[in-house]
């Protein structure tokens, strides 16, 4: 199975537009169908979720719908998934929100996915929760070592109605200082994405998630 090749189309059309996951431009852009699956068992951290799980079905969202955009200015996707029932907000220490993350190698090279890249191949991810609506920057360098950075270019927005949820995210392509992918200089990216389902009790591992890179190419 082969990845896809996404095209980001330049608009014009302000971020703060592009913010808005209904603006007539997401609804003209190019629809990429990613598919996803659940992280396998047997990467999950904790032996509980290994043996609590094991037989239990999670990532069951089965593929992501994407858009990507830019203005010259910033990047941004809109992410839509089928969610039947939507939890936003974390009510009990047993409750998990609705999530989605976008994935990229650090360096731009083809970092090690599924075990969230490695010391000498960090990956940076936008981390987007219900209950959250500005998505964290985070940085990892393998399985169980995410560290949301403090310094956080990130900017999204997500809306949720008759089953499906919409989150448009991105950043300005340019970021100084900050523990961040560079986008400005490059024309083409690796990408991946993830969903959780929390009405599934879905977090941390427990997700629905590429199982390659994507090609991501930045219209100039």
């Amino acid at each position: 199975m082969s990845g896809l090749t996404i095209s980001a189309k330049r608009v014009q059309a302000t971020a703060e537009r592009l913010l808005d996951p209904e603006a007539a431009e997401w609804k003209a852009a190019a629809g990429h169908t990613a598919p996803l699956q659940p992280t396998p068992i047997e990467l999950q951290n904790a032996p509980y979720i290994q043996v609590a799980w094991k037989d239990r079905p999670y990532g069951r969202t089965k593929a992501l719908d994407v858009r990507v955009l830019t203005n010259g200015s910033w990047l941004l996707l809109r992410l839509s998934w089928p969610a039947a029932r939507r939890v936003a907000w974390v009510t009990d220490d047993d409750v998990f929100p609705d999530a989605a993350g976008v994935l990229f190698p650090l360096d731009g090279r083809d970092a090690p996915l599924t075990e969230m890249g490695s010391p000498e191949q960090p990956v940076n991810a936008w981390y987007w929760r219900a209950d959250v609506e500005r998505p964290a920057n985070i940085i990892a360098t393998g399985r169980g070592t995410t560290s949301k950075q403090t310094d956080n270019p990130l900017a999204g927005r997500g809306l949720w109605q008759s089953g499906v949820w919409e989150v448009a995210i991105g950043r300005p392509l340019d970021v100084e200082g900050a523990a961040a992918v560079p986008l400005a200089a490059v024309g083409k990216i690796k990408v991946a994405f993830a969903v959780w389902e929390g009405a599934n009790q879905e977090r941390v591992g427990l997700k629905a998630y590429s199982p390659e890179w994507h090609e991501l190419v930045i219209e100039g």
